[in-house]
């Protein structure tokens, strides 16, 4: 599903204020200007513990955007799924040193 240009900031908006435990974004295509969106309101909520980002047109950026999330240490997320996505070698690298710095992510799924 395409998302409107505004659907990010909107997204972004409504983290701020809820108490969700699973935000599912699979096929959103948001991609790496929305991811910067999304990264920014998760680090006012700490309340998600699975995060569904397959298939939302990510790329390296949005990679780096959430190794710094995860190198933040704010909020505990137990799954992520980033698959289909492009992220490279570079992203998940990136990916991969952030959740083992944060010790927090204990679920992991990145198909290529």
């Amino acid at each position: 599903m395409v998302v409107s240009s505004k659907a990010p900031s909107q997204i972004a908006s409504g983290l701020r204020s809820c108490k969700l435990r699973v935000l599912d974004l699979q096929q959103s295509l948001f991609g790496d200007n929305g991811m910067v969106l999304l990264i920014a309101a998760l680090h006012h909520n700490s309340s998600i513990q699975y995060l569904c980002l397959a298939d939302c047109g990510l790329g390296i950026a949005s990679a780096h955007s959430l190794a710094s999330y995860f190198r933040g240490g704010r909020g505990v997320i137990e799954g992520l799924d980033l698959s289909n996505n492009s992220l490279g070698d570079e992203g998940i690298t990136a990916i991969a040193t952030g959740t083992c710095i944060s010790q927090y992510v204990s679920t992991y799924n990145q198909q290529v």
